[in-house]
């Protein structure tokens, strides 16, 4: 979760410095499960009572060898599925391995969601279990041990958004080429969205949407966005087959506010969170002046966007 150098951006487990995020490892779940026997196969060993790390396609290593490629950046190559997979346990489940299997780390808060305590990977499983349902058009059934009729194949992907209060998956879907839009669409094609929405992390999302290269005011070591491949300010090309935008203006700062209330002062707004000294994000010169135009932005898939001629399973 924190920032990478670019020397080592290349087959790297990135942070998060956008809000919306696809970047390695869901773009890897998008090309895996756009495959219906993955799809299959994957919906099934969810319902067993199994860790996730035991539905993985290779065991895990929990080791720390692992963690530190993840935490440091890695060379090309490194991202393999046990990367992947020990990056999901530790920070987003809030696992630690104990020489033969994963258990709790029984940490005040679960793995990088530093403001959260819950059970991540149980609301994970949940969430790819009914995307898949969805993908095929069954009705859930938590006692199911087979899917069912199919009605369709849609393929699944997967975006990540971060700053909720809490965490949660979402399944958004759509047809389309529907002639009957009353009707249940089984017959045309359609896309299954899923999206995680995560209570934050150890590291701060960027103040701005562009590479800081030339900002004066920002500490290099402070740098979040590093760009890459398929990077781009203001874009004009919509005919790729991968694409993830994001707009807003270029450089947001944040400003504090005025003292909390009590007896003698009853003009206070508010903070983020409540216990933090208040402040508000602005993303102008200042709140009486006029703002700039927002700017649009391509991330590399480093950043946490996609390419535009997407990625191949490993």
């Amino acid at each position: 979760m924190r920032p990478l150098s670019p020397d080592t951006m290349d087959g790297a487990m990135t942070g998060m410095p956008y809000i919306m995020d696809k970047g390695l490892l869901f773009s890897f779940l998008d090309s895996r499960y756009s495959d219906p026997s993955e799809r299959r196969a994957l919906w099934y060993l969810l319902g067993q009572d199994v860790s996730f790390a035991e539905i993985s396609t290779s065991a895990p290593g929990g080791n720390a060898g692992v963690t530190a490629q993840l935490d440091a950046g890695s060379p090309p190559g490194r991202q393999t599925n046990d990367a992947r997979l020990d990056h999901l346990m530790r920070h987003w489940f809030g696992k630690k391995w104990n020489g033969d299997r994963w258990v709790d780390d029984g940490e005040a808060t679960t793995g990088k969601w530093t403001e959260w305590k819950g059970d991540a990977e149980a609301i994970f499983r949940s969430t790819l279990r009914r995307a898949i349902e969805v993908s095929f058009g069954v009705e859930h059934d938590p006692d199911a041990l087979t899917l069912g009729d199919e009605r369709r194949d849609w393929p699944v992907q997967f975006l990540w958004i971060c700053g909720s209060p809490r965490f949660e998956g979402w399944v958004v879907w759509r047809g389309w080429d529907h002639e009957d839009v009353s009707q249940p669409r089984v017959d045309d094609a359609g896309l299954v969205t899923v999206i995680f929405s995560t209570p934050g992390g150890q590291s701060p999302l960027s103040l701005r949407l562009t590479i800081d290269d030339d900002d004066e005011h920002m500490d290099p070591a402070d740098r979040l966005i590093f760009g890459g491949p398929d990077y781009e300010l203001n874009p004009t090309d919509s005919l790729s087959s991968n694409g993830m935008w994001v707009i807003g203006h270029e450089v947001s700062t944040i400003e504090p506010m005025c003292a909390p209330p009590s007896a003698s002062n009853d003009q206070y707004e508010w903070g983020i969170p409540a216990d933090a000294p208040p402040h508000r994000i602005v993303g102008c010169d200042s709140p009486t002046h006029a703002c700039a135009p927002p700017v649009v932005v391509r991330p590399s898939e480093f950043d946490g966007g996609v390419l535009k001629g997407g990625r191949t399973w490993l």
